[in-house]
Protein backbone atom coordinates (compact mmCIF):
# COMPACT_ATOMS: atom_id res chain seq x y z
CA UNK A 1 0.00 0.00 0.00
CA UNK A 2 1.49 3.40 -1.17
CA UNK A 3 2.55 5.21 2.46
CA UNK A 4 -0.50 8.29 1.40
CA UNK A 5 -2.98 5.71 1.95
CA UNK A 6 -1.49 4.65 4.77
CA UNK A 7 -3.67 5.04 7.83
CA UNK A 8 -6.94 5.94 6.26
CA UNK A 9 -10.06 4.31 5.99
CA UNK A 10 -11.34 2.66 3.18
CA UNK A 11 -13.62 4.40 0.66
CA UNK A 12 -16.99 2.62 1.43
CA UNK A 13 -16.11 3.38 5.14
CA UNK A 14 -15.53 6.79 4.75
CA UNK A 15 -18.44 7.23 2.87
CA UNK A 16 -20.52 5.72 5.86
CA UNK A 17 -19.01 7.33 8.26
CA UNK A 18 -20.00 11.34 6.22
CA UNK A 19 -23.66 9.86 6.65
CA UNK A 20 -23.94 9.27 10.26
CA UNK A 21 -25.14 12.43 11.11
CA UNK A 22 -27.62 12.49 9.00
CA UNK A 23 -28.92 9.27 9.80
CA UNK A 24 -28.71 10.01 13.49
CA UNK A 25 -30.20 13.37 13.45
CA UNK A 26 -33.74 13.61 15.17
CA UNK A 27 -36.45 15.09 13.21
CA UNK A 28 -38.84 17.69 15.26
CA UNK A 29 -41.53 15.00 17.46
CA UNK A 30 -39.66 11.90 16.98
CA UNK A 31 -39.52 11.25 20.33
CA UNK A 32 -42.88 11.83 20.77
CA UNK A 33 -44.08 10.26 18.13
CA UNK A 34 -41.60 7.08 19.02
CA UNK A 35 -44.12 7.24 22.30
CA UNK A 36 -46.89 6.54 20.03
CA UNK A 37 -45.59 3.99 17.88
CA UNK A 38 -44.89 2.05 21.44
CA UNK A 39 -48.57 2.77 23.00
CA UNK A 40 -51.27 0.33 22.09
CA UNK A 41 -53.19 1.15 25.84
CA UNK A 42 -52.65 3.25 28.80
CA UNK A 43 -53.53 3.41 32.27
CA UNK A 44 -52.83 6.05 35.09
CA UNK A 45 -53.79 8.09 37.45
CA UNK A 46 -54.06 11.96 36.83
CA UNK A 47 -54.84 15.12 38.51
CA UNK A 48 -56.37 18.01 36.14
CA UNK A 49 -56.00 21.99 37.31
CA UNK A 50 -57.94 24.40 35.00
CA UNK A 51 -56.96 28.15 35.50
CA UNK A 52 -58.69 31.29 33.63
CA UNK A 53 -57.07 33.50 31.17
CA UNK A 54 -55.84 35.48 34.35
CA UNK A 55 -54.19 32.72 35.81
CA UNK A 56 -57.08 32.36 38.61
CA UNK A 57 -57.68 28.32 39.93
CA UNK A 58 -61.04 27.97 38.78
CA UNK A 59 -61.05 23.73 39.50
CA UNK A 60 -58.80 20.67 40.54
CA UNK A 61 -59.82 17.07 40.12
CA UNK A 62 -58.58 13.92 39.65
CA UNK A 63 -58.89 10.22 38.55
CA UNK A 64 -57.82 7.56 36.95
CA UNK A 65 -58.06 6.32 33.00
CA UNK A 66 -57.73 3.99 30.83
CA UNK A 67 -57.06 3.84 27.19
CA UNK A 68 -57.11 1.60 24.42
CA UNK A 69 -56.18 3.22 21.05
CA UNK A 70 -57.51 4.16 18.30
CA UNK A 71 -61.44 4.73 19.64
CA UNK A 72 -61.62 3.34 23.31
CA UNK A 73 -61.33 4.92 26.28
CA UNK A 74 -62.55 5.28 30.49
CA UNK A 75 -61.92 8.61 32.01
CA UNK A 76 -63.19 8.69 35.56
CA UNK A 77 -63.11 11.93 38.09
CA UNK A 78 -63.41 10.65 41.49
CA UNK A 79 -63.05 14.51 42.66
CA UNK A 80 -64.83 17.00 43.57
CA UNK A 81 -67.22 15.28 42.00
CA UNK A 82 -67.61 11.84 40.37
CA UNK A 83 -68.09 12.22 36.87
CA UNK A 84 -67.74 9.20 33.76
CA UNK A 85 -66.71 9.48 30.48
CA UNK A 86 -66.60 6.16 28.53
CA UNK A 87 -65.77 5.91 24.43
CA UNK A 88 -66.47 2.01 23.73
CA UNK A 89 -65.35 2.09 19.76
CA UNK A 90 -68.48 3.80 17.98
CA UNK A 91 -70.31 6.22 21.19
CA UNK A 92 -68.84 8.86 23.95
CA UNK A 93 -71.01 8.33 27.09
CA UNK A 94 -70.83 10.74 30.00
CA UNK A 95 -72.68 9.92 32.83
CA UNK A 96 -73.06 11.85 36.12
CA UNK A 97 -73.68 9.48 39.07
CA UNK A 98 -75.19 12.84 41.05
CA UNK A 99 -77.88 13.60 38.17
CA UNK A 100 -78.39 9.55 37.69
CA UNK A 101 -78.26 11.61 33.99
CA UNK A 102 -76.37 9.78 30.79
CA UNK A 103 -75.16 11.71 27.46
CA UNK A 104 -74.60 9.20 24.27
CA UNK A 105 -72.54 10.97 21.43
CA UNK A 106 -71.55 9.93 18.23
CA UNK A 107 -67.83 8.69 19.01
CA UNK A 108 -66.26 10.63 15.96
CA UNK A 109 -68.51 13.80 16.78
CA UNK A 110 -66.93 14.09 20.47
CA UNK A 111 -63.72 13.61 19.55
CA UNK A 112 -63.30 16.36 16.55
CA UNK A 113 -60.66 18.70 17.95
CA UNK A 114 -59.85 17.09 21.35
CA UNK A 115 -57.06 16.59 23.24
CA UNK A 116 -57.24 13.24 24.30
CA UNK A 117 -58.37 12.19 20.42
CA UNK A 118 -54.57 13.10 19.71
CA UNK A 119 -53.27 9.92 22.53
CA UNK A 120 -56.06 7.73 20.35
CA UNK A 121 -54.90 8.49 16.87
CA UNK A 122 -52.51 6.06 14.72
CA UNK A 123 -49.93 6.89 12.34
CA UNK A 124 -47.75 10.12 12.62
CA UNK A 125 -49.03 12.75 14.95
CA UNK A 126 -47.40 15.20 12.77
CA UNK A 127 -50.25 15.08 9.98
CA UNK A 128 -52.75 16.62 12.48
CA UNK A 129 -50.31 19.00 14.45
CA UNK A 130 -46.78 20.86 13.14
CA UNK A 131 -44.38 20.41 16.15
CA UNK A 132 -43.75 24.13 17.13
CA UNK A 133 -41.12 23.39 19.19
CA UNK A 134 -39.15 20.53 21.32
CA UNK A 135 -37.42 21.87 24.91
CA UNK A 136 -36.61 20.69 28.13
CA UNK A 137 -37.74 21.63 31.86
CA UNK A 138 -39.05 20.48 35.09
CA UNK A 139 -37.15 17.12 33.69
CA UNK A 140 -39.50 16.24 31.53
CA UNK A 141 -38.86 16.77 27.44
CA UNK A 142 -41.81 18.70 26.21
CA UNK A 143 -43.42 19.02 22.62
CA UNK A 144 -45.20 21.94 21.66
CA UNK A 145 -47.60 21.15 19.14
CA UNK A 146 -49.95 23.34 16.72
CA UNK A 147 -53.31 21.85 15.55
CA UNK A 148 -53.06 21.88 11.34
CA UNK A 149 -56.89 21.80 11.58
CA UNK A 150 -59.85 22.58 13.23
CA UNK A 151 -59.83 22.16 17.05
CA UNK A 152 -61.02 23.07 20.20
CA UNK A 153 -57.72 23.16 21.87
CA UNK A 154 -54.52 25.50 21.30
CA UNK A 155 -51.21 25.77 22.81
CA UNK A 156 -51.08 21.85 22.78
CA UNK A 157 -48.30 20.54 24.78
CA UNK A 158 -46.94 17.26 25.71
CA UNK A 159 -44.35 15.79 28.50
CA UNK A 160 -42.71 13.11 28.21
CA UNK A 161 -40.40 11.15 31.33
CA UNK A 162 -38.31 8.12 30.33
CA UNK A 163 -40.51 8.19 27.14
CA UNK A 164 -44.26 7.73 29.14
CA UNK A 165 -46.19 10.34 29.41
CA UNK A 166 -46.01 12.46 32.29
CA UNK A 167 -47.91 15.98 31.51
CA UNK A 168 -50.53 17.35 29.43
CA UNK A 169 -51.30 21.06 28.82
CA UNK A 170 -53.25 22.91 26.66
CA UNK A 171 -55.91 26.20 25.98
CA UNK A 172 -59.22 25.18 25.57
CA UNK A 173 -61.85 27.17 23.36
CA UNK A 174 -62.76 29.34 26.76
CA UNK A 175 -59.31 30.20 26.75
CA UNK A 176 -58.71 28.26 30.37
CA UNK A 177 -55.54 26.88 30.50
CA UNK A 178 -55.93 23.51 31.54
CA UNK A 179 -52.85 21.26 33.45
CA UNK A 180 -52.68 17.05 33.45
CA UNK A 181 -50.35 15.24 35.29
CA UNK A 182 -49.73 11.49 35.03
CA UNK A 183 -48.89 9.31 37.38
CA UNK A 184 -48.85 5.09 38.28
CA UNK A 185 -48.57 5.17 34.16
CA UNK A 186 -48.35 1.58 32.76
CA UNK A 187 -47.89 1.36 28.97
CA UNK A 188 -49.43 -1.68 27.54
CA UNK A 189 -51.31 -3.26 30.17
CA UNK A 190 -53.90 -6.28 29.19
CA UNK A 191 -57.01 -4.34 27.98
CA UNK A 192 -59.15 -5.76 25.91
CA UNK A 193 -61.83 -3.81 23.61
CA UNK A 194 -64.79 -5.46 25.49
CA UNK A 195 -63.53 -3.70 29.01
CA UNK A 196 -64.86 -0.66 27.35
CA UNK A 197 -68.15 -1.72 27.13
CA UNK A 198 -70.81 0.29 28.37
CA UNK A 199 -74.39 0.30 29.84
CA UNK A 200 -76.06 3.19 31.93
CA UNK A 201 -77.38 1.94 35.09
CA UNK A 202 -81.00 0.72 35.52
CA UNK A 203 -82.98 3.81 36.22
CA UNK A 204 -81.05 6.58 34.85
CA UNK A 205 -81.75 9.32 32.84
CA UNK A 206 -80.59 8.90 28.54
CA UNK A 207 -80.47 11.96 26.07
CA UNK A 208 -79.45 10.64 23.28
CA UNK A 209 -79.39 7.18 21.20
CA UNK A 210 -76.54 4.73 20.83
CA UNK A 211 -75.22 3.87 17.89
CA UNK A 212 -77.39 0.90 16.23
Amino acid sequence: MPAALRGRPPRALLAALCLLPAAAAAAPGDALQAFFDRVRGLSAEFEQEVRDGEGRLLTVAAGELQLLRPDRFRWRYRSPEPLLLVADGADFWSYDPLLEQATVTPLEQALRGAPLAMLLRRGDVRGAFRVAREFARDGLAWTALEPRGESAVSGLEVGLRGGALARLRFTDALSQKVRLRFHEVRINPPLRPADFAYRPPAGADVLGAPTP
